[in-house]
């Protein structure tokens, strides 16, 4: 089989008929399945998607999760069973992701990922740009999380914070998916899969919105750069960050010697950036602690200046955030 089209889901009734019914919309002539990973909603969702699923025999298929297996990350239940599970249930060899709130908008965008996956071997992925919407509005999603327009971007690219892909676009090769052990404890999943990927070659990129990644308030953060009013607090920002340095030090331990130099720097970056959290908390300990962290990390790094205004705690807030954006 040539695609599969992986569709997570849960408590999702308000959306998950617009979803599927865009993949349905799309148009190429690859041999292909739907299959959707139904975590025991309690809003109707199940039932929504059996029903899409009975007027598509031998094209659609479920994957009914039970939330007595759901895996807690940090104290919260999560979706991460239902996601290396269903991705894991793939038969294609290719595998299009999309979440059950999200949709796509383009019924050429199969085809021409797939087409640009045939004819470039050496891409381990491709990806699209995307709208961001919330509240009515959209934004396109290369101008918060992409620096540089390419038409191809590296892993070194998504190590140093350049380029990061919408993850209702993607299109994976299903041979070079790994699921290390640590993935189950991660605080995001789709990442640490692209970075095992792109470990592979780079990531093809077509520099037009074929999806919407639809944006629900709560627990998003990512440093002022998501629409207004839906940062998360300082404390769980900052624990969030914590929880992601971890996931990028097992990134490090698998990827290639030519890759390990720009991991190491984004962790003394995250470091760095849980310190200012910490010490906007008045933890005190918590950010000397990841100051020095940070140090150790990459020493070199050009924040070392700023790290050690920091470890000399001080100076008032106002100051170091004077002296760091003179510097």
């Amino acid at each position: 089989m040539k695609l599969t089209v992986a569709v997570i889901t849960y408590n999702q009734a308000p959306f998950i008929r617009q979803t599927l019914y865009n993949v349905f919309a799309q148009q190429h002539a690859m041999e292909w399945e739907v299959l959707v990973g139904e975590d025991d909603s309690s809003d109707g969702t199940r039932e929504i998607v059996r029903g899409i699923g009975d007027q598509h025999p031998g094209l659609m298929r479920v994957r009914l999760g039970s939330r007595k297996d759901i895996v807690f990350i940090g104290g919260k239940p999560t979706g991460r069973r239902n996601f290396i599970e269903t991705i894991k249930s793939c038969s294609g060899e290719y595998i299009a992701y999309c979440e059950g709130d999200d949709y796509w908008i383009s019924p050429d965008k199969l085809r021409r990922q797939a087409e640009m996956l045939d004819s470039n071997p050496s891409l381990s992925m491709v990806a699209t740009d995307a709208w961001i919407e919330h509240d009515g509005e959209r934004t396109l999603f290369s101008s918060l999380f992409i620096k540089k327009k390419a038409a191809s971007y590296t892993l070194n690219d998504l190590l140093n914070g350049d380029f990061m892909p919408p993850t209702c676009s993607v299109m994976f090769r299903r041979s070079l998916l790994e699921f290390p052990d640590w993935l189950w404890g991660t605080p995001v999943g789709d990442v640490p899969l692209f970075a095992l990927s792109a470990r592979h070659g780079p990531i093809g990129w077509i520099d037009e919105p074929l999806a919407v990644y639809r944006i629900q308030p709560g627990g998003i953060f990512s440093k002022g750069k998501i629409p207004k009013g839906l940062q998360t607090s300082v404390k769980n920002a900052r624990v969030h960050m914590q929880a992601v340095i971890g996931m990028y030090e097992n990134i490090r331990l698998e990827i290639g010697s030519a890759f390990r130099a720009d991991a190491t720097r984004r962790i003394a970056q995250m470091h760095r950036d849980t310190a200012w959290l910490a010490r906007s908390e008045g933890n005190a300990a918590l950010m000397r602690r990841h100051a020095w962290q940070s140090l150790c990390e990459s020493p070199r790094h050009h924040t070392v200046e700023l790290v050690r205004l920091i470890l000399r705690s001080a100076l008032p807030l106002s100051v170091v955030e004077t002296t760091a954006a003179a510097s």
